[in-house]
């Protein structure tokens, strides 16, 4: 399954996601994305937010000033797309901060521990997406995240293309 998904991941354009081992299975996190308001992604260069860049512009060594400088970006929409395979029931986060975002794209694994990933997909896994909206007004130091959101995960996985090459 994680194969599956990581090559939905690269056909929709998606730069390497994070592995988390969750209960009772796995999530795969992506990028943090630029979307445009309709939920169709940015092209290259400017689709895809480096979250470590603003990092150096931080004025004030604060978690104020961390949270300032996290979406420096343009103003705009951004996403943030997390699968889950799990055997256990799933409670989507209430909210997220652009902190936990960074710390989301950052952490965790770049490939599925073996003995994680040798297990069976059974039909008592599900397979969830979770996509988290955020926007950053113009003139505004922050993001915030948008509840509830504008498009639902599977007009997201669709617009991203991710849909199609699940499907396939």
């Amino acid at each position: 399954m994680e194969e599956r998904l990581r090559s939905a991941f690269a056909s929709a354009g998606h730069r390497q996601p994070r592995v988390y081992q969750t209960c009772g299975g796995f999530a795969l996190v992506t990028s943090v994305e630029r979307a445009r308001l309709d939920g169709s992604p940015f092209g290259e260069p400017e689709r895809f937010v480096d979250l470590d860049e603003p990092m150096s512009a931080i004025e004030e060594l604060s978690l104020y000033g961390v949270l300032s400088a996290l979406f420096r970006a343009r103003p705009g929409r951004f996403r943030l797309i997390v699968i889950v395979v799990s055997d256990h029931g799933l409670a989507p986060l209430g909210s997220l901060s652009p902190q936990e975002a960074r710390e989301w794209t950052q952490g965790g694994l770049l490939s599925l521990p073996t003995w994680i990933g040798k297990r069976p997909f059974t039909p008592g896994h599900d397979v969830s997406a979770l996509v988290y909206e955020f926007e950053k007004a113009s003139g505004s130091q922050h993001a915030r995240l948008v509840t509830p959101a504008r498009l639902s995960a599977g007009q997201h996985l669709r617009l991203t293309g991710m849909l199609g090459a699940l499907e396939r």
